[in-house]
């Protein structure tokens, strides 16, 4: 081998939630729920990757990684209707998600060929195990579950140069998802009020046939690009209802595998480098996706259809420190699969974001640096839904600071 990396990483991800909904009915009825979640993940994983040069025309990159969550739960859920007589309250300590693991693991190998001075070729090839399974979990009384997908993804992907700034970029290849432990194993009232979810121990892994085509301008002064793609996907996951089926009054509803998908998509971006340090760029993004199995006309969107992102930032000539200001616009998206009664409504509303980042060179003593950085995202503490499982009972954080502090040696 000409070069080896091995890394190996702990994190720990705890999290509480606290929801006081109140869902009136008309002025004299209502429901109440109050809820209070806490999840712990602790992930703990590793990667080892091996570069070989074969001569001068081929780079061959191999290894494999490995990572596991363990997470744990307690949720606290208490629901009150009023307005029928003497309140109704019904209150549980059942997790709506149990304790579980998820590991993944993963064989790869990537090999990159220049066929030509302007043209080469990278062919890569993965082995893909995912585990979940729950654990015993207070308050659950249905067994441990267990489930394992597997399968080998791959992709070609090649880049022809027409000019010296003008390349010409193709990739296609088959991509592999399996189920998170929410799709998976969430038994429960839904945090937005309006729906019960039952698990779905059966789901199988999504995988997909991916292929995009584009063209890329690169100069001291200007980076661009354009791309259409296409993704095919089988056994996609979707949240649907279940036909008459209530649970608590609650309309239920299950993960479950859409034989085929379909999403189509356009997006272009570019930057300009401006003198003194100064760079400001955007990109635009459309997508469309289909449920082709059922109806080509039946959406099945769970994000934005189109969304367009712009920036301006500084970075000092010398390196000592940086400033930047980003603003993104989701545009209303009228096709997603909204539920009737969802607070939000049947459509995900446009919003507009804005951010604040900056960040200096503290100390820097040959090759080791420190560095310090601060941002404020949501600045202007907008209230939005970013997917359709969401709504504004389910809000995106409100105005957060974030502050980084690395050190590179």
């Amino acid at each position: 081998a000409d070069r080896v990396e091995a890394t190996g990483y702990w994190q720990g991800n705890r999290r509480r939630l606290s929801l006081d909904i109140q869902i009136p009915f008309d002025t004299a009825s209502g429901l109440i729920v109050d809820q209070r979640n806490f999840t712990d993940i602790a992930t703990v994983g590793a990667r080892l990757e091996v570069k070989k040069l074969a001569g001068s025309r081929i780079a061959l990159t191999y290894g494999a990684d490995i990572f596991r969550d363990a997470s744990q739960n307690s949720d606290t859920n208490l629901t009150s209707m009023y307005g029928f007589g003497p309140p109704m309250t019904d209150s549980t300590t059942v997790p709506l998600v149990p304790n579980a693991s998820f590991r993944s693991l993963g064989i790869f190998a990537q090999s990159e060929f220049r066929l030509a001075q302007r043209a080469s070729l990278i062919v890569g090839a993965r082995y893909q195990d995912v585990a979940t399974g729950t654990r015993t979990t207070p308050g659950v009384t249905e067994p441990p579950v267990h489930a394992n997908d597997r399968t080998v993804v791959g992709a070609v992907n090649g880049i022809v140069g027409l000019s010296d700034r003008v390349s010409l970029v193709g990739s296609f290849g088959r991509a592999f998802r399996s189920p998170n432990l929410i799709e998976r194993f969430f038994n429960g009232p839904t945090p937005e009020g309006f729906g019960y979810q039952i698990p779905n121990a059966d789901l199988k892994a999504e995988t997909s046939l991916n292929g995009d085509l584009g063209v890329r301008y690169r100069d001291r002064v200007v980076s661009a690009e354009g791309f259409v793609f296409q993704n095919q996907i089988y056994n996609g996951i979707l949240i649907q209802a279940v036909p008459d089926s209530q649970v608590g009054g609650l309309p239920v509803y299950q993960d479950v595998n859409v034989e085929r998908l379909r999403a189509r998509g356009v997006e272009l971006s570019g930057d300009v480098r401006l003198p003194a340090g100064v760079g400001v760029g955007g990109s635009l993004t459309h997508l469309d996706t289909k449920n082709v199995t059922q109806d080509q006309n039946n959406p099945v969107g769970d994000g934005f259809s189109s969304q367009v992102v712009g920036f301006v930032r500084y970075d000092d000539p010398s390196g000592r420190f940086f400033g930047e200001y980003r603003v993104r616009h989701n545009f209303v998206r009228k096709d997603s699969e909204l539920p009737a009664n969802n607070p939000v409504g049947t459509t995900l509303p446009a919003f507009t974001t804005m951010s604040v980042r900056a960040g200096a060179v503290v100390l820097r003593r040959g090759a080791l640096a420190h560095r310090l950085s601060v941002g404020v995202t949501n600045l202007t503490n907008a209230l939005y839904a970013e997917f359709s499982n969401v709504s504004f009972f389910r809000p995106e954080p409100k105005r957060s600071l974030v502050v980084t502090y690395d050190v590179t040696f």
